[in-house]
Protein backbone atom coordinates (compact mmCIF):
# COMPACT_ATOMS: atom_id res chain seq x y z
CA UNK A 1 0.00 0.00 0.00
CA UNK A 2 1.25 3.53 -0.83
CA UNK A 3 1.31 5.96 2.03
CA UNK A 4 0.82 9.34 1.40
CA UNK A 5 1.18 12.75 3.09
CA UNK A 6 -0.52 16.12 2.50
CA UNK A 7 0.80 18.58 4.16
CA UNK A 8 -0.42 21.90 4.59
CA UNK A 9 0.34 25.35 5.57
CA UNK A 10 -2.65 27.91 5.76
CA UNK A 11 -3.77 30.86 8.08
CA UNK A 12 -7.36 31.08 7.02
CA UNK A 13 -7.95 27.89 6.40
CA UNK A 14 -8.62 28.23 2.57
CA UNK A 15 -5.54 25.89 1.67
CA UNK A 16 -6.27 23.16 4.30
CA UNK A 17 -9.86 23.24 2.67
CA UNK A 18 -7.98 22.52 -0.48
CA UNK A 19 -5.32 19.61 1.22
CA UNK A 20 -8.83 17.75 2.17
CA UNK A 21 -10.13 17.70 -1.19
CA UNK A 22 -6.82 16.41 -2.51
CA UNK A 23 -6.58 13.97 0.22
CA UNK A 24 -10.43 12.95 -0.45
CA UNK A 25 -9.68 12.21 -3.78
CA UNK A 26 -6.34 10.44 -3.48
CA UNK A 27 -8.04 8.61 -0.62
CA UNK A 28 -10.77 7.04 -3.13
CA UNK A 29 -8.10 5.78 -5.48
CA UNK A 30 -6.98 2.12 -4.25
CA UNK A 31 -4.12 1.04 -2.62
CA UNK A 32 -3.67 4.38 -1.07
CA UNK A 33 -3.25 4.80 2.93
CA UNK A 34 -3.48 9.17 2.91
CA UNK A 35 -2.78 11.22 5.94
CA UNK A 36 -3.76 15.14 6.14
CA UNK A 37 -1.47 17.17 8.61
CA UNK A 38 -0.97 20.49 9.16
CA UNK A 39 2.67 21.60 8.48
CA UNK A 40 2.98 22.81 12.17
CA UNK A 41 2.28 19.32 13.49
CA UNK A 42 4.27 17.06 11.75
CA UNK A 43 7.60 16.23 13.26
CA UNK A 44 8.94 13.07 10.42
CA UNK A 45 8.15 11.90 7.25
CA UNK A 46 9.77 9.12 7.25
CA UNK A 47 7.40 6.13 6.02
CA UNK A 48 5.79 7.67 3.36
CA UNK A 49 5.86 6.93 0.14
CA UNK A 50 4.47 10.23 -1.64
CA UNK A 51 4.30 13.54 -0.42
CA UNK A 52 1.72 16.69 -1.54
CA UNK A 53 2.59 19.62 -0.13
CA UNK A 54 0.88 23.31 -0.24
CA UNK A 55 1.05 26.21 1.15
CA UNK A 56 -1.14 29.70 1.30
CA UNK A 57 0.56 32.32 -0.25
CA UNK A 58 1.04 36.16 0.92
CA UNK A 59 2.55 38.87 -0.70
CA UNK A 60 4.60 36.04 -2.78
CA UNK A 61 5.65 33.87 -0.38
CA UNK A 62 4.63 31.11 1.09
CA UNK A 63 4.08 30.57 5.13
CA UNK A 64 6.71 30.55 6.99
CA UNK A 65 6.16 26.93 8.10
CA UNK A 66 5.82 25.96 4.50
CA UNK A 67 9.33 27.49 3.79
CA UNK A 68 10.87 25.90 6.75
CA UNK A 69 9.21 22.63 6.17
CA UNK A 70 10.50 22.43 2.50
CA UNK A 71 13.97 23.40 3.72
CA UNK A 72 14.04 20.94 6.84
CA UNK A 73 12.92 17.94 4.90
CA UNK A 74 14.44 18.52 1.86
CA UNK A 75 16.63 15.65 1.04
CA UNK A 76 14.05 13.01 2.49
CA UNK A 77 11.81 14.72 -0.15
CA UNK A 78 14.17 14.62 -2.78
CA UNK A 79 14.40 10.49 -2.35
CA UNK A 80 10.41 10.48 -2.67
CA UNK A 81 7.65 11.74 -5.23
CA UNK A 82 6.44 15.46 -4.26
CA UNK A 83 4.30 17.15 -5.64
CA UNK A 84 3.85 21.32 -4.58
CA UNK A 85 0.59 23.41 -4.40
CA UNK A 86 0.52 26.72 -3.88
CA UNK A 87 -2.94 28.50 -2.85
CA UNK A 88 -3.46 32.39 -2.71
CA UNK A 89 -4.59 34.71 -6.24
CA UNK A 90 -8.38 35.92 -6.03
CA UNK A 91 -10.12 37.04 -9.38
CA UNK A 92 -11.01 35.57 -12.59
CA UNK A 93 -8.36 34.23 -14.98
CA UNK A 94 -5.26 32.32 -14.86
CA UNK A 95 -3.49 32.18 -11.74
CA UNK A 96 -0.38 32.69 -12.72
CA UNK A 97 -1.43 35.38 -15.11
CA UNK A 98 -2.79 37.48 -11.66
CA UNK A 99 0.33 36.68 -10.11
CA UNK A 100 1.92 38.29 -12.95
CA UNK A 101 4.06 35.16 -13.98
CA UNK A 102 4.60 34.16 -9.94
CA UNK A 103 4.96 29.92 -10.24
CA UNK A 104 6.81 29.66 -6.58
CA UNK A 105 8.51 31.85 -3.75
CA UNK A 106 11.87 33.20 -5.44
CA UNK A 107 13.54 32.17 -2.18
CA UNK A 108 12.34 28.40 -2.14
CA UNK A 109 13.25 27.38 -5.87
CA UNK A 110 16.96 26.18 -5.50
CA UNK A 111 15.54 23.92 -2.85
CA UNK A 112 12.70 22.57 -4.96
CA UNK A 113 15.02 22.23 -8.02
CA UNK A 114 16.94 20.04 -5.41
CA UNK A 115 13.81 17.91 -4.62
CA UNK A 116 12.34 17.85 -7.87
CA UNK A 117 8.36 17.98 -7.52
CA UNK A 118 6.81 16.14 -9.85
CA UNK A 119 4.33 19.33 -10.19
CA UNK A 120 4.12 22.32 -9.26
CA UNK A 121 0.26 24.00 -9.38
CA UNK A 122 -1.28 27.03 -8.35
CA UNK A 123 -4.50 27.34 -7.55
CA UNK A 124 -7.32 30.26 -6.88
CA UNK A 125 -7.99 31.42 -3.38
CA UNK A 126 -10.40 32.66 -0.96
CA UNK A 127 -10.90 36.41 0.50
CA UNK A 128 -13.41 36.55 3.32
CA UNK A 129 -12.72 39.71 4.97
CA UNK A 130 -14.66 38.65 8.43
CA UNK A 131 -11.82 36.51 8.83
CA UNK A 132 -8.79 39.05 8.55
CA UNK A 133 -7.98 41.12 11.13
CA UNK A 134 -7.76 44.90 10.95
CA UNK A 135 -4.14 45.06 9.51
CA UNK A 136 -5.50 42.34 6.63
CA UNK A 137 -8.54 44.13 5.73
CA UNK A 138 -6.89 47.73 5.47
CA UNK A 139 -4.12 46.11 3.23
CA UNK A 140 -7.38 44.38 0.84
CA UNK A 141 -8.77 47.61 0.73
CA UNK A 142 -5.63 49.55 -0.56
CA UNK A 143 -4.90 47.09 -3.48
CA UNK A 144 -8.23 46.66 -4.26
CA UNK A 145 -8.48 42.69 -3.54
CA UNK A 146 -10.71 40.58 -5.22
CA UNK A 147 -13.21 39.49 -2.22
CA UNK A 148 -14.71 36.12 -2.65
CA UNK A 149 -14.43 32.37 -3.10
CA UNK A 150 -12.11 31.72 -6.55
CA UNK A 151 -11.26 28.29 -6.32
CA UNK A 152 -11.89 25.80 -8.87
CA UNK A 153 -12.52 22.62 -7.16
CA UNK A 154 -12.94 20.93 -10.16
CA UNK A 155 -9.13 22.20 -11.51
CA UNK A 156 -7.74 20.47 -7.94
CA UNK A 157 -9.66 17.20 -8.13
CA UNK A 158 -8.39 16.89 -11.42
CA UNK A 159 -4.83 17.57 -10.47
CA UNK A 160 -5.33 15.27 -7.66
CA UNK A 161 -6.72 12.63 -9.69
CA UNK A 162 -3.39 12.99 -12.02
CA UNK A 163 -1.12 12.03 -8.76
CA UNK A 164 -3.15 9.28 -7.99
CA UNK A 165 -2.76 7.59 -11.93
CA UNK A 166 1.06 8.34 -11.31
CA UNK A 167 1.45 7.04 -8.42
CA UNK A 168 -1.17 4.03 -9.34
CA UNK A 169 0.88 3.63 -12.66
CA UNK A 170 4.34 3.90 -11.06
CA UNK A 171 3.22 1.40 -7.98
CA UNK A 172 1.76 -1.11 -10.38
CA UNK A 173 5.04 -1.18 -12.41
CA UNK A 174 7.30 -1.80 -9.35
CA UNK A 175 4.77 -4.73 -8.13
CA UNK A 176 4.55 -6.19 -12.09
CA UNK A 177 8.74 -5.51 -12.28
CA UNK A 178 10.21 -9.23 -12.33
CA UNK A 179 12.86 -7.85 -9.44
CA UNK A 180 10.04 -7.12 -6.96
CA UNK A 181 7.91 -10.29 -8.37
Amino acid sequence: MIKILVAYATKHQATAEIATVIAKVLKQATRFDVDIQAIDNIEFIAGYDAVVLGSAVYKGNWRPAAASFLTLHAQELAQIPVWLFSSGPTGEGDPKDIMEGWEFPPALRIIAAQISPRDMAIFHGKLDVTKLNMLEQTAVKIVHAPLGDFRDWMKIEQWATNIAQVLHDENSNLVSHPNYA
